[in-house]
């Protein structure tokens, strides 16, 4: 028998769900309903639970149903319908605004970026993520691309707004009914602006990396502070780091990538 499945006992069972997540995640079932029971260190599910809590009046947000007093693992209710992206990136961006992100409230406390590794301000959160991917992404880049985002990096104006976030807001991370988005699950929180989580939405996935598709969601934005430039040089900073991602997990996407990214490194340097 798969040990990624089982049961227990009459209308119960229980089966690994797979995916992106580093964390062991089942869903369970019960008499009839599903549950997904997901299981991590501590620090990662404590920060998941507390986003949970802070949005649980979100109807987008799963519903959290029990944490243990350890913090090994947690249990909320499973949402319905499909995780496959299958296009209409306009739309999705445009959901996710109006339904998740403009209900972000204020963070408490200090810090910024990663919850769990909270850096002093969002130019050091970002610095380390881009230091991170330079020797990654190496000879794919010229040296002066590579000097041009780590100077954008620490000398980026933007100071933007201590919000709670997501954190790993993708379309990996969506749940779909009938093709229209109504569910974000598996939090990986940050503390930033609202804007960070419609940029990493926006460039989750190699398609549709254009202004026309991501300028329809931030026009809807009713919270933070960031402006069009600011916007238009973070996406590029995204990328960038998205160019390491596609180069260890999924490389058949590195050329739409890359391909996005000179087009936004033109937009920002035409617009600077």
């Amino acid at each position: 028998m798969d040990p990624g499945c089982g049961h227990y006992g009459r209308g119960i069972s229980y089966r690994s769900l797979k995916g992106g997540t580093v964390s062991d995640v089942y869903l369970l079932e019960l008499a009839g309903r599903k549950y997904v029971v997901k299981g991590n260190t501590e620090a990662v599910i404590r920060s998941e639970v507390d986003f949970l809590h802070y949005y649980e009046d979100i109807h987008m947000v799963p519903e959290l149903l029990y944490t243990d007093a350890l913090y090994q693992y947690i249990v909320y209710a499973f949402i319905e319908g499909e995780a496959e992206y299958r296009g209409g990136k306009k739309e999705v961006l445009q959901i996710l605004v109006k339904q998740l992100i403009n209900h972000y409230q204020p963070a408490k406390g200090n810090g910024w970026g990663w919850v769990d590794k909270p850096s002093d301000s969002w130019q050091d959160f970002q610095t380390k993520e881009v230091a991170y991917a330079c020797p990654i992404i190496g000879s794919h880049l010229e040296d002066e691309v590579h000097a041009f985002i780590a100077n954008l990096s620490v000398h980026s104006t933007f100071k933007g707004s201590r919000y709670l976030l997501h954190g790993d807001c993708g379309m990996h991370n969506f749940i779909f009914s009938e093709g229209i988005l109504h569910g974000v699950i598996d939090p990986t929180p940050v503390i930033g602006d609202p804007v960070y989580d419609l940029i990493y939405a926006f460039c989750s996935s190699p398609e549709d990396l254009t202004k026309e598709t991501v300028l329809e969601g931030f026009q809807l934005l009713r919270i933070g502070q960031a402006e069009e430039q600011e916007l238009f040089e973070q996406i590029l900073i995204a990328l960038y780091i998205r160019l390491e991602t596609c180069l260890r997990h999924h490389p058949e996407d590195f050329r739409e990538y890359i391909n996005a990214f000179h087009y936004w490194h033109s937009v920002v340097k035409k617009k600077a």
